[in-house]
């Protein structure tokens, strides 16, 4: 048998034992907070000592964290409101600041026209800004790559032909990618040294038509 606790026009559930002979045995109770999930509303609570545990351990979270930002515990939400700010502030400068150095490199390398430039270790995600800006002043196709623990890869081609290289390179070195005609990305598994031949053949072998 099963026993089915109803609370009307909140909930019903099995009873979950173990059961208390008045509720002054529970002692202290607190709702922590509710979620809304797929069958209706979950709520969050703590009793008895789990209840005293929790507020000696949020306590001395919010002491701890109040040395650390060196403020009173009530102006938390503020202190922290503002470091929130100034940290997507500092994000938008620099990104901008990024932004200005792949542009002044990109012009650099342009006039070398390289056939492949190659950004140095684990720089995927200035990969995508730099490509862009070398698309802007791109005087010939060139591959551009970084390699980390996978090669990411770039293909710039002012004459709007990167994905005609991707596909070649797809077949030299089964790596994915796609993207326009005059910027293609993608991804290879194979080491730096054999991405690097198979790449430099590729683009001797296509510029030179």
């Amino acid at each position: 048998q099963v026993r089915i606790v109803t609370i009307k026009g909140l909930d019903q559930q099995p009873c979950g034992t173990p059961h208390v002979n008045h509720t002054g045995e529970i002692g202290s109770f607190v709702l922590l907070h509710s979620e809304h999930i797929s069958s209706g509303t979950r709520i969050y609570f703590a009793c008895s000592r789990a209840a005293d545990w929790m507020l000696v351990r949020e306590d001395r979270l919010l002491h701890e964290l109040a040395g650390i930002l060196n403020t009173g515990i009530s102006e938390l939400p503020e202190k922290l409101e503002k470091l929130f700010e100034n940290n997507k502030k500092q994000k938008a400068e620099l990104q901008d600041l990024t932004r200005s150095l792949c542009r002044y490199e990109a012009a650099e390398y342009a006039e070398k026209e390289p056939l492949i430039i190659d950004l140095g270790k684990n720089q995927s995600q200035k990969l995508r800004v730099f490509s862009q800006e070398y698309g802007r002043v791109a005087k010939c196709t060139t591959m551009i790559y970084s390699a980390g623990s996978l090669i990411d890869f770039a293909i710039v081609s002012p004459d709007q032909k990167a994905r005609d290289f991707l596909e070649i390179l797809k077949q030299k070195t089964g790596c994915s990618g796609g993207g326009s005609p005059k910027i293609v990305s993608g991804r290879s598994e194979l080491s730096k040294a054999d991405f690097a031949a198979a790449a430099e053949a590729m683009m001797k072998e296509k510029r030179g038509q």
